[in-house]
């Protein structure tokens, strides 16, 4: 059986602020770095095949604290924030 675990990403300045951030770009406060280091030690162990990311700063952050011990590594779906902000513009 497949299991997807679906984590958001940490705290940003724009999240604080009450600010929509939508593809729009925020980073992490010092308190959204501790919920992802949070998130990594609560899945340390557990078998995690993939992470994936959008290219947005602050979900990369996120997923960089990837478990530790864990052997993945994120990397962004090129153009998914990107190429919808352009799309949305047009």
């Amino acid at each position: 059986m497949t299991t997807f675990l679906i984590v958001r990403h940490g705290e940003t300045d724009w999240n604080v602020a009450g600010r929509l951030q939508g593809w729009r770009d925020s980073p992490l406060t010092a308190n959204g770095r501790a919920q992802a280091a949070a998130v990594a030690a609560r899945l340390a162990g557990e078998p995690i095949d993939a992470l994936v990311a959008s290219d947005l700063g602050r979900t990369q952050e996120t997923a960089a604290r990837s478990p530790p011990g864990s052997d993945c590594r994120s990397g962004p779906i090129r153009g998914s924030a990107s190429a919808a902000m352009a799309s949305s513009k047009a």
